[in-house]
């Protein structure tokens, strides 16, 4: 009976000590994503320092974006029934039709080009059957920020059915969707329904506008923004003193980067980035953000200012491309208990003590 007790006891105390032993640490998710970049030819004035080069903004996806929308499309049909070839001596022909789904907005968004001249964002989804549609270009949360109709109709080859239905959803998905650090949003734009005897169904439905989701776990934050800058230049030229004895000098050049937001953030300052250099040597440099440094802060996007001064010679294209890492990690690192291990070493050892306590029991009685 009191072996019993010493493991009930040493199985508490194990238990108590690995409960202290803190579980391993989430490793980190990061993301690197393109904000964009500006080109141009360049021309120096003498050393006048009057720019010359790629000059203007980018900006960089924010965690709730959006950064990419894709209809997806299903048909399906109840009660399909064959056609006849006709004539004296008729064969069965089996249900076949097609449907078609064709976005009429929002303004400013390209979608692939799938159908006639007449009607490029047609896409065909044969009956019954899925499909989707990924927006290629105007992917913003402005273009987004309000619903937008998708055209149904059907062509019935052959046959009839009782009952056909199109059906539309649109799936939204953003930086934080796409790292699982919140849920995607799929939401649904409704469905046409109607006999296949005629035609078969047509009508529009309507897609709601883009919601930015919600930063929804808790056990990672944003520890670190950084702005990543890089400069290229193709057919540099070097330039020439002048007057009466001119001299070449190398092509030289520096590039700007200025990030301008987000709301609240401080940066380590503006990344000038050396390029004196010929035909493809290009410079690179970081920005940091030292503060402010929120998802909420982030969740928008942000702009970052590009400006060139070309001091000599020129070149056929200067290139300053600009991307931005965001880095999860822990929120917050577990400060493992002193005790943890005394306790689970201290279980360990009553666990054994009642072992040899009990091979010794019997051994007596044997």
């Amino acid at each position: 009976m009191e072996i019993k007790k010493i493991y009930k006891l040493s199985g508490i105390v194990v238990w108590a000590g690995l409960c202290l032993v803190p579980m391993a640490a989430h490793a980190d998710i990061m993301v690197t994503v393109s904000c964009g970049s500006i080109s141009a030819s360049g021309s120096g004035f003498g050393g006048s320092g009057l720019g010359g080069g790629p000059s203007g903004t980018v900006t960089c996806l924010g965690l709730s974006s959006l950064s990419s929308a894709t209809l997806n499309y299903s048909t399906s049909v109840s009660g399909a029934m064959p056609g006849t070839t006709g004539g004296p001596f008729p064969v069965s022909i089996p249900f076949a039709a097609d449907m078609f789904f064709t976005p009429t907005g929002p303004s400013g968004v390209t979608w692939p080009n799938t159908g006639p001249a007449v009607s490029p964002s047609l896409l065909t989804v044969v009956v019954p059957g899925s499909n989707t549609d990924t927006a290629m270009a105007g992917v913003t949360d402005a273009n987004f920020s309000s619903g937008f109709n998708v055209g149904v109709s059907t062509d019935i080859f052959d046959g009839s059915a009782t009952s056909m239905t199109g059906a539309v959803s649109v799936t939204y998905d953003s930086l934080l969707a796409s790292l699982g650090l919140a849920p995607a949003v799929t939401a649904s734009c409704g469905s046409v329904t109607g006999s296949g005897l005629f035609g078969g169904p047509s009508g529009t439905v309507t897609c709601p506008a883009y919601t930015p989701p919600s930063y929804t776990t808790s056990s990672l934050m944003l520890k670190s923004v950084t702005v990543n800058d890089s400069t290229s230049v193709t057919g540099a030229m070097p330039g020439t003193t002048g007057g009466q004895f001119p001299a070449s000098i190398p092509f030289a050049a520096d590039m700007f980067f200025t990030a301008t937001g987000s709301n609240g953030v401080t940066w380590s300052g503006n990344s000038v980035i050396p390029n004196q250099s010929v035909v493809g040597v290009s410079g690179s440099d970081t920005q940091t953000a030292t503060a402010g440094v929120t998802v909420a802060n982030f969740s928008s996007g942000f702009n970052v200012g590009i400006f060139t001064d070309v001091f000599d010679g020129s070149a056929n294209s200067m290139t300053g491309a600009v991307s931005v890492t965001y880095d999860f990690g822990p929120a917050a690192a577990a400060v493992p208990e002193p005790s943890s291990m005394p306790l689970l070493l201290s279980g360990l050892f009553v666990l054994f003590t009642a072992e040899a306590i009990r091979k010794r029991h019997r051994r007596a009685v044997a």
